[in-house]
């Protein structure tokens, strides 16, 4: 990362995430870390459905590439206890493994209980 966005960076109270497509390469990376980006989210299509590993696929790649905060959203639930012991992301987003769950609740507890239970994300 460049000196002077370095400084940007840290004159910033508000982080930013950049979208990155789950076929990005690390030459953009690199590019976006040198303009001062303070982490990467990989989002799947919503159509892709829970179980499907695209999304943490792509942030094991861009994790390979970077040291900046990876967040990840989808293809994953409140069944998938491996998924919340990866190293491969430091956030992770939750959307329709608990909205479209029987009970959301039950769902997002299970979700927070397995976040929280892990050495990786404790």
């Amino acid at each position: 990362m460049s000196d002077s966005a370095r400084h940007s960076n840290a004159m910033s109270s508000v982080p930013i995430l950049l979208g990155t497509a789950v076929t990005t390469s690390q030459r953009w990376v690199t590019d976006m870390e040198r303009v001062g980006v303070n982490g990467f989210t990989i989002t799947t299509n919503i159509d892709l459905g829970i179980g499907n590993t695209t999304a943490l696929d792509a942030a094991r790649t861009v994790r390979s590439w970077t040291q900046l905060p990876v967040a990840v959203s989808g293809g994953f639930s409140a069944t998938d206890d491996s998924a919340f012991t990866s190293p491969d992301w430091d956030i992770l987003t939750a959307g329709r493994s608990i909205t479209d769950a029987t009970v959301p609740a039950g769902a997002a507890a299970r979700i927070l209980e397995l976040a929280h239970s892990t050495e990786r994300h404790s």
